[in-house]
C-alpha cells in the first residue's frame, strides 16, 4: 500500500512539474516572466544558430530556383542554336552559311556550359547547405529544445520548493521531497545543457569552414563556365574577322542599291496618276513639262509659280525651316488639287507658311526633265571642281545660258529666292549649303538608265556643292553678266509692304568687277510676255529694253591663272 501511494505521488509530482514548465515557457514567450536560468552565451549562441539557419536556407533555395528558371533559358537557347543551324537558304553564299553554322555550334556550346553551371552549383553549394541545415543545424536545434524542456522542469522544482518551505505549518516530508525533486533536476540541468552547447558550438564551427568552402566552390564554378566560354569566343573570333571584313563592301553594295532604289521612286512618283487623270481639263500644272506649258498657256512657266515664290519671299523669312519643314500633306493635296483644277489660290490665308516651299518642290519633283537637264548633268556636277573664283562665275554663267528659256529663267527665279533666304540664315537655319541639300535633287538628277550605283553617292554631293555655290554667288553672276529681267521684277514685287503696293524703282545691273568683264546683251521686248501681269505694270518698254540679261554664250576659254589667284570658294 506504501508503494502505491509512493508512485501516485510521483505521477502527480510529475504532472505539476510539466503543468509548471508548461507555463513558465508560456510566460515566458508572453514576455511576462524573464528566463533566469538559460546561460547569457547559450542565448546568444542559439540565436546565431536561428539566423545561420535562416541565412543558409535562403542561399540554397535561390540557387535552386535560379536553377529552375536558368533551365528554360537553356532550353530556348538550344532552339536559338537550332535556328541557327537552318542554313539551307544561304548555300549560295559561302561565307555567310559557315558563319552561322560556327554560331549554331557555339550557341549550343555555350547552353551546354550553363547547364554545367547549374549542376556544379546545385551539386557543390546547394545540396550541401541544405543537408547541413537539415542535420547538424536540426541537431542543434533539437538539443536546445530539450535543454528548454530541462531547463523548465528545474525552474519548476526550485519553484516548488520555495512554496513549500513559505508555508506556516511546513511539512517536512513534503520539503524533503521537494529538495530532492530539486537536486535531481537540477544534474539533468547541468548534464544537459552542457550537451547543448557542444552541439551549438560545433554546427557554429562546421559552419564557419563550410561557408568558406562553398564560395571557394562558387567562385570555382563560374571559372569553369568562363574558361571554356573564353576558350570559344578565341576559337570564334577567326569567324568574326572574316566576316567583318566583308561587311565594309557588302554594306557599300546595298546603300548604292538602296539609293537607286529610292531615286527611282522619286521619278514614278505620282507623275502618270495626275497628268492623265486631269490633262482633259488642260489646266494641269503639276507633271506637265515647260515645253507642254508653253505651247499650251503661251507662258514660259505657270504664273502660279511666280505667285508660290512671292508668298514665299513675303512670309517671315527668319523663321526656321523655310523648305526644309514638311507642310501637312493633306492641305498641300487639297490646295494642289484646287491649283491643277484652275481655281485661283491665295497663299496668303492658308494656315500653312510651309505650302508655298513645299509645293514648289512638288512642281520641280514632277517635272518630267529636271529643270537643269539631263544634257547637262555631267557639267553641272563638275562646276564646283573649278579651283579659281572668276573660272566658277564664267562657267556658272555660261551653264545658265545654255538652259531653255523657261528653265533658264524659272532657275534663275529660284536662285534669286534662295539668296533672299539665305540673308536670313542666322535664324532660319537655311544656309546655302542647307537649301541645296533639299532643293537640288529636284533640280538635277540623271536618267534612271545613266545611273551608276557606284558613283551615285559621290555625284549627289557634287550636285548639292554646285547649287551652295550658285546660291550663294548669285549676286556676282547676275552683276557680271546682266541681271535677269524676270529676277528683277519679281525681285521689286516681293520688296512691295503687304498692302501698299508701293514699287520701288528697277534696280540697274550694277558695275562688274574688273576680273570678270560685263556681258551687255539686251532682252527683246517682246521677251516680258512672259512676266506676270504684275511685273510688266512695273516695267516700262523702254526698261525692258534697256535691261539685259543671259542668253545663250559660248563655252568661255580658260582664263590665265592670275598671279595671287585666291583659292576655291567656300560654301556657308
Amino acid at each position: 500500500m506504501s508503494n502505491l501511494t509512493g508512485q501516485l505521488r510521483q505521477v502527480t509530482a510529475n504532472i505539476n512539474d510539466k503543468m509548471a514548465a508548461t507555463t513558465q515557457f508560456t510566460m515566458e514567450k508572453m514576455g511576462n516572466r524573464s528566463n533566469t536560468t538559460e546561460p547569457q552565451e547559450m542565448r546568444i549562441k542559439h540565436q546565431r544558430v536561428e539566423s545561420l539557419r535562416l541565412h543558409l536556407k535562403d542561399i540554397y533555395k535561390r540557387i535552386t530556383k535560379i536553377g529552375k528558371l536558368s533551365q528554360v533559358g537553356i532550353e530556348e537557347g538550344k532552339l536559338l542554336a537550332e535556328a541557327f543551324r537552318q542554313t539551307e537558304d544561304y548555300a549560295d553564299d559561302p561565307l555567310l552559311f559557315n558563319c552561322l553554322k560556327k554560331i549554331s555550334e557555339f550557341q549550343s556550346v555555350m547552353e551546354d556550359l550553363r547547364s554545367g553551371l547549374n549542376q556544379l552549383l546545385t551539386s557543390q553549394i546547394s545540396v550541401p547547405m541544405e543537408q547541413f541545415v537539415k542535420s547538424d543545424v536540426r541537431e542543434a536545434r533539437y538539443a536546445k529544445k530539450k535543454f528548454d524542456r530541462v531547463r523548465l522542469t528545474y525552474e519548476t522544482s526550485v519553484n516548488a520548493l520555495k512554496n513549500v518551505s513559505k508555508k506556516q505549518k511546513v511539512n517536512l516530508n513534503k520539503v524533503l521531497e521537494a529538495e530532492e525533486r530539486r537536486n535531481e533536476t537540477k544534474k539533468q540541468f547541468e548534464f544537459i545543457g552542457e550537451e547543448t552547447m557542444e552541439m551549438i558550438d560545433l554546427a557554429l564551427e562546421k559552419n564557419s569552414f563550410l561557408m568558406l568552402e562553398t564560395l571557394g566552390l562558387f567562385v570555382d564554378s563560374y571559372k569553369i563556365y568562363f574558361d571554356h566560354g573564353s576558350e570559344m569566343l578565341k576559337n570564334m573570333q577567326v569567324i568574326v574577322e572574316e566576316s567583318r571584313s566583308a561587311i565594309a563592301e557588302r554594306k557599300k553594295n546595298y546603300e548604292e542599291q538602296l539609293a537607286l532604289h529610292q531615286l527611282n521612286n522619286l521619278k514614278r512618283k505620282e507623275k502618270v496618276d495626275r497628268a492623265k487623270i486631269l490633262s482633259s481639263r488642260g489646266k494641269v500644272v503639276f507633271g506637265v513639262s515647260l515645253t507642254d506649258i508653253k505651247e499650251r498657256d503661251n507662258a514660259l512657266y505657270p504664273p502660279v509659280i511666280d505667285q508660290m515664290i512671292r508668298a514665299i519671299l513675303r512670309q517671315d523669312l527668319n523663321a526656321e525651316g523655310i523648305f526644309r519643314i514638311s507642310p501637312s500633306k493633306t492641305l498641300m493635296d487639297e490646295v494642289k488639287e484646287k491649283i491643277d483644277t484652275g481655281k485661283t489660290v491665295d497663299f496668303s490665308t492658308l494656315s500653312d507658311r510651309h505650302i508655298a516651299p513645299g509645293l514648289l518642290k512638288s512642281f520641280l519633283r514632277d517635272l518630267p526633265e529636271p529643270l537643269l537637264t539631263f544634257n547637262l548633268y555631267e557639267q553641272w556636277i563638275q562646276l564646283a571642281e573649278f579651283q579659281f573664283h572668276h573660272v566658277f562665275i564664267e562657267r556658272a554663267k555660261y551653264l545658265i545660258s545654255e538652259l531653255p528659256e523657261a528653265n533658264r529663267k524659272l532657275f534663275m527665279e529660284i536662285l534669286s529666292m534662295c539668296n533672299d533666304i539665305t540673308k536670313h540664315s542666322d535664324k532660319n537655319l537655311m544656309s546655302a549649303k542647307s537649301l541645296s541639300i533639299v532643293l537640288t535633287p529636284n533640280l538635277l538628277y540623271q536618267r534612271a538608265e545613266h545611273l551608276d550605283p557606284k558613283d551615285m553617292v559621290s555625284q549627289m554631293a557634287a550636285a548639292n556643292e554646285s547649287v551652295a555655290m550658285l546660291i550663294e554667288h548669285f549676286q556676282e553672276i547676275i552683276d557680271s553678266s546682266a541681271v535677269e529681267l524676270s529676277t528683277i521684277t519679281r525681285r521689286q514685287s516681293a520688296s512691295f509692304s503687304a498692302g501698299s503696293g508701293t514699287p520701288i524703282g528697277v534696280r540697274r545691273a550694277s558695275v562688274s568687277k574688273p576680273a570678270v568683264p560685263k556681258l551687255a546683251l539686251t532682252v527683246p521686248v517682246s521677251d516680258s510676255l512672259s512676266l506676270s501681269p504684275r511685273s510688266r505694270a512695273l516695267v516700262s518698254p523702254r526698261t525692258l529694253m534697256s535691261v539685259p540679261s543671259i542668253e545663250k554664250l559660248p563655252p568661255p576659254p580658260p582664263p590665265p591663272m592670275p598671279p595671287g589667284a585666291w583659292v576655291k570658294t567656300s560654301i556657308k
